[in-house]
């Protein structure tokens, strides 16, 4: 067997060395994770796209500046090191299990299935199925499911009317890219749950994900609502002939089972090494991945079986973890340089300006929901943009309010900037389907739901204030 290349050999240790790190608490692991992520960072920065080298170009400029104001800036810039590593580390577990998810005949069925609802079942059908599987597939379950609707979103379908197949193609891929972006209010499989854990004190996934899932699902019924009375709907009645299909719903259960078991293995996990769901997650979800593959080849033998998935996943380390580099770029970068940033904000005096101003305290987080949202569609990644403004408020037990809720304020802020930012790779994905402009995704096609979401999620946040306060 052939030495592993230096680039995906330097993420595989970047992958190991953190979970040693992070388990054992050992140092030399940690140093170990950090040298080898930016050894990687060296070895494909020349590969990098322009905007990439932009991306990180400019988050380094920020840490620089940063590290002449924080008082330890070594200290700061160790600690965003290893919050950049398992940033990373993370993402490296998730891609496996994309890689199970794109070769599995039950996730193309169940995406036929999705496709093939009737018109008034339809927009639904893509928003939560785009929902759960971005759990499994991530940006993976956007491309898949849009590429479905292109299919089948022929011109002979829309009575060969341009304008209404536009309007159709307009409408689901809309379902598939608000779906997605809602599911980050509340996936344990997102790296939104660690940033939000890690500066929200005195709260735990147990209360935010349970919370969470209640406000994607108000977003999602939300997008639904406007989709109805919307005018592009008005415009396309008669709806576009379903493909035909087999399928019926319990075929989706077999996902919901491999939703529950890597959630289910990982809180296993978690109690067993008293550690945190996240770092648990990032051990189960490749374990899981192989033993999906080694199914997908049942057929063969099993010493046939075994070599095929060991070919398979040797075939993804070589390929697939230098392709990583601009979402290791982005998440690492984002990591690295909200920690610096964070060192430097004067926490208590920035307590004692915001009680000087007399404000109920539960504005703080609905501010802070739309300040995330909102620099989302100026580029400003939500990883920097959340950590920036938790650690700009603190604890916030200070102000007398509830962390749950607090936490919650900033997840559903992240699924706003989502559907908000024409920066982030979801909104590029639907944009190169629909063949147009990520900014026209995100801010014509989507201004309205980020606004009206916006109000949804404030009321929701005085809501839960109101409930958890009584």
């Amino acid at each position: 067997m052939t030495a592993l290349p230096l680039s995906p050999a330097a993420l595989a240790t970047v992958y190991f060395a953190t979970l040693v790190y992070r388990l054992g608490h050992v140092a030399a692991a940690g140093a170990i994770g950090a040298v080898a992520l930016i050894a990687y960072l060296l070895l494909e920065f020349r590969r990098l796209p322009h905007k990439g080298k932009v991306v990180i170009s400019c988050m380094m400029a920020v840490s620089a500046v940063m590290a002449l104001i924080v008082p330890a800036p070594l200290e700061s810039a160790r600690q965003g090191l290893h919050t950049a590593c398992f940033y990373a580390a993370f993402f490296t577990a998730i891609g496996f299990l994309r890689q199970a998810a794109e070769t599995s005949p039950l996730v193309r069925r169940c995406g036929q299935h999705l496709i093939a609802q009737p018109p008034g079942r339809r927009y639904l059908a893509l928003t939560w199925g785009a929902h759960f599987y971005a759990l499994i597939l991530s940006y993976g379950a956007v491309e898949l499911l849009g590429q479905m609707v292109r299919r089948a979103n022929t011109l002979s379908a829309a009575g060969g009317d341009a304008a209404v197949r536009a309007l159709r193609e307009r409408r689901m891929l809309l379902a598939i890219y608000r779906g997605f972006a809602n599911s980050t209010n509340w996936s344990p499989l997102a790296i939104m749950l660690v940033v939000v854990l890690s500066v929200v004190p005195g709260t735990s996934w147990e209360q935010v994900v349970p919370l969470g899932f209640l406000f994607g699902a108000a977003l999602n019924m939300l997008g639904w609502t406007m989709d109805r009375f919307s005018a592009a709907r008005a415009a396309t009645s008669g709806g576009v002939r379903p493909p035909a299909t087999r399928e019926r719903w319990p075929v989706h259960l077999r996902i919901l089972g491999l939703i529950v078991l890597v959630l289910g293995t990982a809180i296993t996990l978690e109690n067993l090494l008293d550690t945190h769901l996240i770092l648990a997650t990032a051990m189960t979800v490749p374990l899981i991945s192989v033993l999906w593959i080694l199914i997908q080849y049942r057929r063969a033998r099993t010493v046939k079986a075994a070599a095929l998935t060991a070919r398979r996943l040797r075939r993804h380390v070589l390929t697939q973890f230098p392709q990583h580099r601009m979402e290791v770029v982005i998440l690492g970068g984002a990591g690295f340089t909200g920690t610096m940033v964070a060192a430097g904000i004067p926490t208590e005096a920035v307590a004692q300006f915001v009680g000087s101003l007399g404000l109920p305290a539960i504005v703080l987080p609905i501010v802070a929901m739309w300040i995330v949202a909102a620099t989302g569609q100026l580029g400003l990644n939500p990883i920097i943009s959340v950590t920036v403004v938790g650690a700009a408020l603190g604890d916030p037990r200070v102000y007398g309010l509830d962390p749950a809720v607090v936490a919650v304020a900033y997840m559903t802020g992240w699924a706003l900037s989502t559907n908000f930012s024409p920066f982030v790779a979801v909104s590029l994905i639907v944009a190169r389907l629909a063949n147009t402009t990520a900014y026209d995704v995100t801010m014509r096609w989507n201004g309205c739901f980020v606004a009206a979401g916006g109000l949804v999620g404030a009321v929701g946040v005085l809501i839960l204030h109101m409930l958890r306060a009584g």
